[in-house]
């Protein structure tokens, strides 16, 4: 949903993965390459990053940004969506909300999603709410059976740490 960057080219081995198709990968490499794309890509990135956290130093309170905030009557259903999908992320912020929660921050976020982040993080920090994560399922397999079975791992409940939101 655009909220965080992934750098990985994995789409072009899924089949390959997959065996639904044995194709060469000509110069496909492990890791990362040193060419003049990559250094400006990470220039560019570190760029931003400088940039992102100039603007967190600058973030009003967290109690005075919340009143610039209109809230909205109904969640809007493609947001709430994609909140709801992160929850499959491991790690994810939106791991910690029940689906019901995230459509309640949503409103009281006016339907931003950067806005909505912001609450979950708040809420995690100075709520006393733990953070939660959840493993993904996984297959695990038996000495006494050929055919593994679907393992899920409990939830790791975690303390969210005062660097999530640099100011309150």
């Amino acid at each position: 949903d655009g909220y965080y960057i992934e750098i990985c080219n994995c789409g072009i081995l899924t089949d390959f993965c997959l065996g639904k198709s044995n194709r060469e990968f000509e110069g496909y490499a492990e890791g990362v390459t040193c060419s003049w794309a990559s250094l400006t890509a990470g220039t560019k990135l570190g760029c931003i990053a400088r940039q992102a956290r100039r603007m967190l130093k600058r973030r009003p309170p967290f109690a005075e940004f919340m009143k610039s905030v209109t809230p909205a009557e109904v969640a809007d259903g493609k947001l709430l969506t994609n909140l709801t999908r992160r929850r499959l992320v491991y790690g994810d912020i939106c791991q910690s909300f029940s689906e019901s929660e995230l459509e309640e921050i949503l409103k009281e976020a006016g339907n931003s999603a950067p806005t909505a982040i912001l609450i979950m993080q708040h809420r995690l920090k100075n709520k006393g709410q733990k953070g939660t994560f959840i493993p993904p399922s996984y297959v695990r397999h038996s000495s006494n059976s050929s055919i593994g079975e679907m393992y899920k791992p409990s939830a790791i409940k975690h303390a969210v740490s005062a660097s999530t939101e640099s100011s309150s």
